[in-house]
């Protein structure tokens, strides 16, 4: 049996406590084509209070206490799908995996998924990184959504991007790489103060006044 990475490597993942994965895409596969359709996979937590070991669909304990979620498409004798490992050429099924950790737990964990054939039994171990989640309180938080990229956030909270990566470092590895889900620190919160106004904080602060008044402008006294 084989196994192989597709598009993304499933050896490093980033994700946020209670937050899913955005799912993953691997490839594995056999020897001989035979024994394609025979083929399982499951997934195992080493820290079950962080990742729980509900395994391998979303059903509702995955949902609200968290767990590892894995679908392998059936097998298609007539597909072209395969990879080559050494002289070797296997035949392919496409693995999905999402990863849902625990709602108040974080720590970086591994997993171990099985892969079987009925008979012989491959093991391959993925490293988790589930980060903290940020309180609301503590800072200003955006949720990142699917079509969001450092470029278009920071633009939106009139920064440049390098800023916002810069704030975010702690979780974020590298700008290109922006799981859905994940709460990006824009900045601490300001308590308005006695005579204060838009415009000394917008030259304080260096920022859009529309950012500050939400497109209304006004530059009075704020209360």
């Amino acid at each position: 049996m084989r196994w192989e990475c597709m598009c993304r490597t499933v050896v490093d993942i980033r994700t946020i406590m209670g937050t899913p994965t955005y799912p993953y895409v691997f490839l594995v596969g056999h020897e001989d084509p035979d024994m394609m359709h025979r083929l399982q996979i499951t997934a195992v937590s080493m820290k079950a209070l962080v990742i729980p070991n509900e395994c391998c669909t979303q059903t509702a304990a995955f949902l609200n206490n968290g767990g590892i979620s894995l679908t392998m498409e059936p097998y298609q004798p007539a597909s072209e799908l395969a990879f080559v490992v050494g002289q070797l050429k296997a035949k392919a099924r496409r693995v999905t995996i999402v990863i849902r950790p625990a709602a108040e737990q974080y720590a970086n964990v591994q997993l171990q998924l099985r892969l079987t054939d009925g008979n012989i039994t491959t093991l391959s171990t993925i490293n988790v990184f589930v980060n903290n989640r940020p309180q609301l309180d503590k800072f200003c938080a955006y949720d990142v959504l699917a079509l969001d990229n450092l470029i278009t956030i920071a633009d939106m909270y009139g920064m440049h991007w390098m800023t916002l990566f810069m704030m975010n470092n702690h979780t974020l590895t590298h700008p290109d790489n922006l799981t859905p889900g994940t709460r990006l620190s824009i900045g601490r919160p300001y308590i308005v103060k006695k005579g204060d106004s838009l415009y000394r904080l917008v030259m304080r602060h260096r920022v859009a006044c529309q950012l500050l008044c939400g497109g209304g402008g006004s530059r009075e006294i704020l209360k």
